[in-house]
Parts: structure tokens; sequence; C-alpha cells
């Protein structure tokens, strides 16, 4: 008589102990003589070797798995595939920008820095970082007094690289590798002598696909690796480089945050230049940014597909001003369509340790103001601005719990404070509310209660919600604790 017993399969049994069980399970109704289930019983240790093998096979199906969606994909390149599928190109490395200020030794005749002058922060247990001049600096002097002279220029951080990355072999969709990164985002300049005597500068662009075969394009792609892939064209979008033309490039190399380095501290004069006997920054470098995490992708990629590549309504304006280097926040303002008013902060924005605002530099905004140019509607003006800071002082009475010493949770509980103004959490026009504060000083361990007593804009008095405009930023002001209670030392 045939076996009409249905086996049941649990697909959900993914792991070693499930597949051994359901193995040794379903060998009951299909070898019903094989009762032995001993560890020495060799029909056992194959069932144990097949459920090894399935154990390791179930997890690189799910690791392939969830490499195919964004949230899940743990590998760079994954990410960036699918980022790529989204027409989205994450943001590379940009670089600092500072305004180094040069002396002349007393006596010296007018002198010119050249463009390119490299100058550095001391080597303290620590690589250098190096910034470069972006123009011709002129000095004023004279021979006839010991009077000295200074002046300053705009410098950006970074190290200048010329390399041949290759030689065409006309061939379509040639790609060449840049041997030093990471590449700074918009510092790639391409350029060749294709048999005329002259060099032609080849024009970076995002999309082939939009070019024409003579076109003299190229565009880049920074893999897993971050290093940076050079791609030309096929002939029919974007011209193929005339076979064994050599190739080279110009670039930057650096970038990042670590390139916003304080104020007093570019000092080393790398380019020696006759005559200056001095330099530094009298202001903080601003405007170094990472290249783009994983999580920042996966947040950013979708964003994009909101916006499309083009601005119709305000929050498109801030989505696409979020995506230019450098740009942290964004908030925008219109009564008409045909005006704008985009207010921008920078990565690490709010007030430096001197107190001053720190605002987007004018390269930046140049940049913004580029990206945006195609993307916004014919008859549209774009007015960028920078934020009003308005620092918030808190005042509160605080009591210790018994058992915990006073100044140490007090010590927490200003830096909780603090914190509920942290820039990269605020947000423009927000409102700054009591909760929020009461909730930050009681997350500390050792907090008994506490009494908010002043909760309003600097200098200000009073305790309630202080509600910023669309053109405010909040940052933190005078944070004053009266404290009492806990085991006081000394």
């Amino acid at each position: 008589m045939a076996d009409n017993t249905v086996l049941v399969v649990d697909y959900t049994s993914r792991d070693y102990a499930a597949f051994r069980d359901d193995m040794l399970a379903n060998a009951t109704t299909l070898l019903p003589e094989w009762t032995s289930r001993s560890s020495n019983d060799f029909g056992v240790v194959l069932v144990e070797l097949f459920a090894y093998m399935g154990d390791i096979l179930s997890f690189y199906g799910d690791r392939i798995a969830n490499e195919a969606f964004l949230q899940t994909a743990t590998q760079r390149s994954s990410v960036l595939s699918i980022a790529a599928m989204l027409d989205y190109r994450p943001n590379g490395t940009a670089a600092a920008s500072a305004t180094l200020t040069f002396t002349t030794a007393p006596g010296t005749a007018a002198i010119t820095i050249p463009a390119g002058t490299r100058v550095s922060t001391l080597a303290l247990g620590t690589e250098p970082i190096y910034f470069e001049t972006n123009v011709d600096l002129t000095i004023a002097g004279t021979t006839a007094t010991p009077n000295v002279f200074t002046g300053t220029v705009l410098a950006t951080e970074g190290i200048t690289v010329y390399e041949t990355i290759g030689t065409s072999d006309g061939t379509a969709g040639q790609e060449y590798l840049l041997t030093q990164s990471p590449v700074i985002e918009n510092s790639l300049d391409v350029y060749m002598d294709e048999g005329s005597g002259s060099i032609t500068v080849w024009q970076w662009v995002d999309h082939l696909i939009e070019w024409g075969a003579g076109d003299r394009v190229f565009t880049t792609l920074a893999d897993e690796n971050n290093v940076t892939h050079v791609i030309f064209g096929d002939g029919v979008n974007g011209k193929i480089p005339v076979a064994l033309t050599a190739i080279q490039a110009g670039y930057r190399v650096g970038g990042g945050d670590i390139g916003n380095v304080g104020p007093g501290t570019l000092t080393t004069l790398d380019s020696p230049v006759t005559g200056v006997i001095s330099v530094t920054n009298a202001q903080a470098a601003t405007g170094g940014q990472n290249a783009e995490t994983l999580d920042q992708i996966r947040v950013s990629a979708p964003q994009s597909l909101i916006a499309l590549n083009r601005a119709v309504t305000l929050s498109d304006y801030e989505s696409l001003a979020t995506s230019v280097p450098g740009i942290a926040k964004a908030n925008a303002l219109s009564a008409v369509y045909t005006s704008v008013t985009l207010y921008i902060a920078p990565l690490g924005g709010g007030l430096d340790a001197s107190g001053s605002p720190i605002y987007v530099n004018s390269a930046v905004k140049q940049n913004v103001r580029n990206y945006l140019a195609s993307r916004v509607p014919a008859p549209t003006t774009v007015t960028l601005a920078d934020p009003t800071y308005v620092q918030i002082d808190v005042l509160f009475n605080l009591v210790v719990a018994p058992q915990y010493n006073q100044k140490t949770v007090e010590a927490a509980v200003l830096t909780a404070v603090s914190n509920v103004f942290d820039f990269d959490d605020a947000q423009f026009g927000e409102r700054v509310t009591l909760g929020a504060v009461y909730s930050a000083i009681n997350s500390v361990i050792g907090v008994g209660y506490a009494t908010i007593t002043t909760l309003a804009r600097h200098g200000g008095s009073g305790v309630a919600d202080v509600q910023l405009a669309a053109n405010e930023f909040p940052v933190v002001g005078t944070v004053t604790s009266t404290t009492s209670g806990g085991i006081v030392l000394g």
C-alpha cells in the first residue's frame, strides 16, 4: 500500500539545530527501521554534516538577499550600486577653507606669494594638515622703512597631485583609476594633447548619456574603497579619447572634517617664500566634510527621488541644498514662486569657541548657486542667506540624590542640557520646549529633582517654550545650575 504521509517542511528552520532536528524527524518517516540517534551512529554524523552545510548556505543566502535592499545592505559596494540605480551620487570628501594671513620681514619690498603655496599645521603626534592658497597674493612693501606688511588670502585644504593615468587605446568606455585617494569633490581636471600640439581640457559631467558623440566629457565613480574611476564615452555619448593619447589628470587629495582646524594652527610654511616671516589663520577653517557614510546614503538616496533633481516645492530647495558638500542644514522661505530665500548652515555650524557665528563660506555658497542654477524654474531667483544663531539660556535648581557625588552629577546634567542644542539634532525655526530640557536633566542618573527657573533667549528671563523664527537656529547660551544635595567631597 502506498504511503500517503505528507512531509511538512519548515521553511523558517534556517540554523544548524533546526536543520538537524528536521532531518532526523523526516528520517523517522522515510526510514522507520533506522532508530539509532547516537552521536556515534554514521547516519547521525551525515545528518549533522548536512545540517552544518545547510546552516552556512542559509547564512550566505540571507546575506545575499540583504545586500539587494538599501536598508539592509552592509557592504559599501552594494549600497553604492543601489544608490546608482536610484540615480544618486553620494557626496565625496569636501575640503575645508581658511583665510591665511602672511607677514613679511621688516624692510622687504613688495612680493607675490603664488597660488598653490602650501601651509600646514604642526605635526604633533599626527600627520600635518596641508592647505594651499587659491590665488596669487601680492603684499605691498618697501625697503625704505623697517615696517612689516601683511596680506590675507583664501586657502583650501588638500594637496594637489598631477599624474598620467593612462594611454588611450581608442576603445569605447575606457576606464582609468586615480592612484591617490580620497579625491576632494569637484577638484579633478582631465586634459590631453590629441595630436594638435595644444592641450584640450575635458569636462566632468554627471551622466555621459546626456552628451553627444563629439563632446569632450568624462564622468567619475568612487568605488567601495574610495578609489576614483575616470570613465570616458563610447563615441555615441561622449567622445572617445584619440588612440595612443596620454591622459593627464590634476586633482586634490585630502578633505574631510579633519581639515576644520582651529584658529592659529596653520603656522608652518611648507613652500618657502623669500621675505615671508610668518603665516597664520586668525579664524578656524570651515567646510570640511567626510564622504557620506552608509547610513547617510540610506537616507539621502531615497530623498533624491522626492526632488527628482529639480526644485518645485520649498522642501525640494532644502533637499537639493543639503546635497551640496559642506551644507548641513537648510530652510527655504517664499511668498511668491519667483523668489526663494534659502537659509543655509554649514557642517559644524553654530558658534565657535570664541562665540563667533560659523557661516557657510563664499566658496561653498557659490557651489550651492551653481548646483541650483540648472534645477530651479527659469523665472525664480534664489537668495542665499546666513542663519541667525539664537543663544538659549537655561538656569535651574538641581537637587542630587543622597547617594551620588554632587559635582559628578552636576557636570553630567550641564552636559546633558547643552546637548539639547547639539547642532546635528537642531533645526531651523524649531520650538525649544521645557519638556525637552526637563527630559535631558532627568535622564542623568543621580538626579533627585530639578526646577527650571529660566528658559529664554540669551539675556532674557522667564520660563516658557522658546519659539524660533524660520531663519533662526538654536545654540546653547548660558547654562547654570544651583546645586544641592548628594555627597559633597572636599
